[in-house]
């Protein structure tokens, strides 16, 4: 039969599972109290701490997870993982919250032999309590 073709057999492809971190731009991380800012050359973006799922601490860096359909890990290296680990957990829980997580620990910095650490977390303390303002109608 001309121009009828039947194929018996063929290919079966498996697919590949594999995770690998592609570097995908050099730039600024900045941390605020309500985002994660990026910003290089090839990408820039922005993350409300409020679409970030999850948190993942590395040696250099950290990861995020978004709150996303096709939710792929992003990881930012700052050369210091576990102080931006804690500095953006710590954020994003005031963001949430309204109260910073160091203002329930104790007062003390491995048991009171650091003492001027001990008054800087004080001083933070007594910083960033909460206040709220009453808002009222500016006058021309």
């Amino acid at each position: 039969m001309k121009g009828v073709y039947y194929r018996v057999g063929g290919f079966r492809g498996q697919p590949i599972d594999r995770t690998e971190r592609v570097h995908v731009d050099t730039g600024t991380v900045v941390v605020t109290n309500r985002h994660i800012y990026f910003a290089g050359p090839i990408k820039a973006l922005r993350v409300p701490y409020a679409k970030i799922v999850s948190f993942q601490t590395f040696s250099d860096g950290i990861g995020i997870i978004r709150d996303a359909v096709s939710a792929k890990p992003q990881i930012f290296v700052t050369g210091d993982g576990w102080f931006t680990y804690n500095l953006v957990t710590n954020l994003a829980h005031f963001e949430a919250t309204g109260t910073p997580t160091f203002a329930a620990r104790s007062h003390t910095f491995g048991g009171g032999r650091f003492p001027a650490l001990d008054e800087a977390l004080r001083a933070l303390t007594e910083t960033f309590k909460p206040t709220i303002e009453p808002r009222g109608e500016v006058d021309d």
